[in-house]
């Protein structure tokens, strides 16, 4: 759509910087699927398990 307006046009500036937007999103999305990595206490003791 973009393609078929001209240069100067209003319409292909907003779908020109509404695309990039969603590239950017797509790219670059800060948002995170997986689990999250649990810290213990400092005070917490360990087990035998997670001693080297």
């Amino acid at each position: 759509m973009a393609a078929r307006e001209h240069r100067g046009s209003d319409l292909r500036h907003i779908l020109i910087l509404d695309l990039a937007k969603v590239l950017t999103y797509g790219l670059f999305g800060m948002s995170y699927d997986g689990d999250y990595m649990e810290f213990k206490a400092d005070d917490e003791p360990e087990v035998e398990a997670e001693r080297l």
